[in-house]
């Protein structure tokens, strides 16, 4: 348990770097910051897996690796701007989504 809560900390603060140093951004700033972060983690994963596989397996596991990557790529790109912050945090909680007219 402490060690995976110290890996993931680890993780995050790897993955907030990158994201500052790549878009100029704080992690917190993305859309989703958590799926990024979890996207990481998937790929550490997948990185792990391809060293014993072989064949069809590994095939399979270098085209999720790369569907992985593309999606990593765009969400470190997926800013959210300051107008958009301003407007989530105006809304009141609990209010039910508007009706179109």
């Amino acid at each position: 348990m402490f060690i995976e809560e110290t890996r993931e900390k680890l993780l995050k603060e790897i993955v907030r770097r990158e994201v500052r140093a790549e878009q100029g951004v704080d992690l917190e700033d993305l859309l989703n910051p958590i799926k990024v972060v979890n996207l990481e983690l998937k790929i550490l994963k997948l990185e792990a897996g391809l060293t014993s596989a072989s064949g069809e397996e590994r095939q399979r596991l270098e085209e999720e690796l790369s569907s992985k990557r593309a999606d990593l790529a765009g969400e470190k790109r997926a800013v959210m701007r300051d107008w958009l912050k301003a407007l989530f945090r105006g809304q009141p909680p609990g209010l039910p989504p508007r009706a179109p007219p």
